[in-house]
């Protein structure tokens, strides 16, 4: 009796552990996938692909998971997401030889109220070089998104002037991306990744607005240079 009323404890157990491993060995085989040339890189566009895909199979597993059990609301994607971004920004830059240079949701200097971007690349002799904000999209401030970039940038930049920040958003859709997608930063220093809700991702390859690896392959030229 006594085994039977812990069998759901020992199955929630097992299922994280199993998770556990199962991250571990996707962590490998996507560093596998970017070990390619750059032009194969750009051809191909793994990281973009798996992100997408993981948003995908997020949106898909919160539906199902929320008429399982009666969750009227779906949980937001953001954090995910950022996940996404810099797992596959840390596994890209362990393929080319520099291993441990991202951080995620870390301070960048020790007092209150310090910046935290989404995602740090350090350099090997320790100062940043890049940042990378992670969003589900802009929508959250409507029209003063750029505003608020552009003061934490300038804050940013006063501490590492060397560093570049970056912009990821995951989707076009649900705020009005006119001006992001026509600033000359779009697909350089800001990108946005799908052309569609990431409900309504059905072909990662297909669905891709801004592929990131160039992005990746800007971070990996300074993080080069500075070697």
């Amino acid at each position: 009796m006594a085994g039977s009323s812990s069998a759901h404890l020992q199955l929630l157990t097992n299922r994280f552990k199993t998770l556990t491993g199962d991250w571990c060995r996707i962590a490998d085989a996507l560093q596998t996938a970017f070990d390619l040339p750059d032009d194969s890189l750009l051809l191909e566009r793994p990281a973009t692909k798996f992100i997408l895909t993981w948003m995908r199979e997020l949106r898909a597993f919160q539906k199902n998971f929320g008429l399982l059990f009666g969750r009227q609301k779906q949980p937001p994607v953001a954090d995910d997401f950022t996940s996404a971004v810099a797992l596959c920004l840390g596994q890209f830059l362990t393929a080319k030889g520099h291993p441990g240079r991202v951080r995620s949701e870390q301070t960048i200097e020790k007092k209150r109220r310090a910046i935290r971007p989404d995602i740090s690349v350090l350099s090997a002799s320790g100062p940043l070089i890049a940042t990378v904000e992670c969003k589900a999209n802009l929508g959250w401030t409507r029209k003063g998104w750029k505003e608020q970039c552009e003061t934490r940038n300038a804050a940013l930049l006063e501490l590492f002037p060397d560093c570049t920040p970056y912009i990821c958003v995951l989707t076009q859709k649900n705020w009005n991306s006119e001006e992001f997608l026509h600033s000359p930063y779009s697909g350089k220093q800001w990108f946005c990744l799908s052309k569609v809700g990431v409900g309504k991702i059905a072909d990662p390859a297909a669905d891709i607005l801004h592929p990131i690896e160039p992005m990746f392959l800007a971070i990996l030229g300074r993080l080069t240079k500075r070697a």
